[in-house]
């Protein structure tokens, strides 16, 4: 967008009191059934139920693709202390500011009622927007807010209708080409915010079938962009295949935690034998210091505890499992597998070539690596090699 002169805003601000996060919808799952897609979006977790269950039942459900027209009240389960996650990728978001005056305003007097109207409605606790520059741009007052959390900020672009009753949180600049078959680039521009070296979480439950396949396609581009994007799994924070994943997400953690350079020839392994042991032996994992972090994970997520206190279960039939959960909170994790880059949520297609592309596109400048050509066939759901005839979008989640 064009852009005019800027001008600076002075930098006392009131400090408003931002509303709680939503809590999520729960949903009761019924044993070994597919139900309809469901949408993996942001929401914190549930009160767990007071009934009870001897053992977690499996189930895996279908879920929905996730929504890219996310309105900006996305911020408010996002924001975290690495980074803000304010964009909603490839799409025009906009939401009502509120009752304000007809006719035009100036560049501050919108911008200023429309970072009220963020403060007031979209931001969670602990969280504030505070007003920096503002100009006006092809039609629309652009305004730069400075998101900040403690010791952290980011510095986003929005956009105010002249009588400030319209906000808009992105952009889509119309003027650029797209290419004879209507794609994008070799590394297409997703909307996901950008950084010189990107943040990816992907969260899995390491028995769920698509969780698995996620994983296989993300082997790949976490070997090829190891040194240039920090790429890491993280974990649901419930369990819905027994025992058995519990044990195998503490000892994925731990090997992430203190033998990461073992991690891609561990999951390469595992994805496709379901053998922990042989697959450790073959990576090369210590075993003395996996056991020192599986009991001192433990103790300190209070694993085992959680597992054997069925009244804590996530609908009465799920386990928690609390290592990851304040990040769960914070990008509002619903199910697995869901990807998470640069603080965003992300649709990522199933494929080493997919997964490569979406992280390549978070990159302020695109490494060289990002020209390497990887499959694009969409890796297997489950334990076990193959490919699927398509890319999915399901997933396990209560």
């Amino acid at each position: 967008m064009a852009e005019e002169e800027r001008k600076d805003v002075p930098e006392n601000r009131e400090e408003e009191k931002p509303e709680e996060a939503p809590r999520t919808e729960e949903k009761k799952a019924q044993p070994d059934e597919e139900e309809e897609p469901q949408d993996n979006e942001s929401e914190e977790q549930p009160e767990p139920s007071d009934d009870k269950a001897a053992r977690p039942r499996k189930k895996h459900l279908e879920m929905g693709k996730t929504k890219f027209s996310i309105s900006i009240v996305i911020i408010a389960a996002v924001f975290f202390a690495a980074g803000f996650l304010m964009n909603t990728p490839a799409a025009i978001g906009s939401c009502a500011v509120g009752d304000v005056m007809t006719g035009a305003l100036t560049a501050q007097e919108a911008s200023e009622i429309a970072v009220d109207y963020i403060n007031d409605n979209l931001l969670q606790a602990g969280v504030m927007a505070e007003l920096i520059n503002y100009t006006e741009s092809n039609g629309v007052y652009a305004f730069e807010m400075e998101f900040t959390s403690g010791e952290d900020s980011m510095v986003y672009t929005s956009y105010v209708t002249k009588d400030g009753e319209l906000l808009f949180t992105n952009t889509v600049d119309m003027t650029e080409s797209i290419d004879a078959a209507g794609g994008a680039s070799e590394t297409p521009d997703t909307g996901t915010p950008k950084s010189e070296k990107p943040e990816v979480d992907i969260f899995i439950m390491s028995y769920c079938p698509y969780g698995l396949q996620m994983q296989k396609a993300a082997l790949p581009a976490m070997e090829l962009l190891k040194d240039k994007a920090d790429i890491n799994i993280r974990f649901v924070y419930y369990i819905m295949h027994d025992k058995v994943e519990v044990d195998e997400n503490t000892v994925q953690y731990c090997i992430q935690k203190d033998q990461e350079d073992r991690l891609v020839d561990y999951l390469e392994c595992f994805t496709l034998t379901g053998d922990s042991e042989t697959c450790r032996a073959t990576a090369g994992v210590d075993e003395d210091t996996l056991a020192s972090c599986i009991a001192a994970a433990d103790s300190e997520f209070s694993i085992t505890a959680n597992y054997e206190d069925t009244e804590s279960w996530l609908s009465g039939m799920f386990p928690l499992y609390d290592v990851d959960k304040e990040l769960n909170e914070m990008y509002g994790v619903g199910g697995s597998p869901t990807v998470v880059i640069n603080g965003q949520q992300a649709t990522v297609d199933r494929s080493p070539e997919g997964f490569k592309q979406a992280v390549c596109a978070a990159f302020s400048t695109p490494p060289e690596e990002c020209s390497t050509a990887l499959s694009t066939e969409a890796a297997s759901p489950g334990i076990g090699g193959g490919t699927a005839s398509a890319s999915s979008d399901a997933g396990c989640g209560a």
